[in-house]
């Protein structure tokens, strides 16, 4: 199978980017413009947007390239914000990536979860790892785990992968070799996400750099 793989950042509003990465000049409504004009994929955030107004968010929407990544990551306790985000952007969606623990998965399985129509759920079980009944939950109702190295799991992950931006090129490479090497992810579109301080720029392209070479 020929994979690709979008290289992004977990939202954009990032002080250490103001020198580094964007123009004194730009307005802050153009940063996610200024930000997809480079990169191809994002976690986009609440605070991304919350100041954000709706037509200045729905007319980046439209001039997004097809191919871009976009996920939306959501609070535990917030679902109940999704029905206030605009029809343009849920439908934009490729999904919805919430983290969580062992104990806020319990309870979220035991509720009706309001999502966007024909957007998938993404988790990332940070404390705590579910048993074999949770995860036959988690099956049926059609959510997936992000693919976290050795915590990875055995079938149908979700094609996500969170790493630290602190990471060394070449703890990045071995990472990124296994999640391109195991079969528990079925998708030939991959994404990973630079978490951290945030991740330099030049970082992120480092990155995109290295995942073409090795996708």
């Amino acid at each position: 199978m020929n994979k690709t793989m979008c290289v992004g950042s977990r939202g954009v509003n990032h002080p250490a980017w103001n020198e580094s990465f964007y123009p004194e000049d730009l307005p802050e409504e153009w940063r996610l413009s200024y930000y997809s004009n480079e990169f191809r994929s994002l976690l986009l955030l609440h605070d991304d947007i919350k100041s954000l107004p709706d037509d200045e968010l729905i007319e980046w929407l439209e001039e997004l390239d097809a191919d871009f990544a976009l996920l939306y990551g959501v609070e535990f306790d917030s679902f109940f914000e999704l029905s206030l985000l605009p029809s343009l952007l849920k439908q934009r969606l490729q999904a919805l990536v919430c983290d969580l623990t062992v104990l806020q998965l319990a309870l979220l399985l035991k509720g009706v979860v309001p999502l966007p129509e024909n957007t998938p759920l993404y988790l990332r079980c940070l404390q705590g790892v579910p048993n074999d009944e949770q995860m036959q939950q988690i099956r049926r109702r059609g959510w997936r785990f992000c693919w976290q190295g050795n915590q990875s799991y055995s079938e149908g992950c979700a094609p996500v992968l969170f790493l630290d931006g602190r990471l060394s090129l070449r703890e990045l490479r071995a990472q990124l070799q296994l999640f391109l090497a195991s079969d528990a992810i079925e998708s030939d579109k991959l994404l990973l996400v630079l978490e951290g301080q945030p991740p330099s720029i030049e970082y992120l392209r480092q990155c995109q750099i290295l995942v073409d070479l090795l996708a």
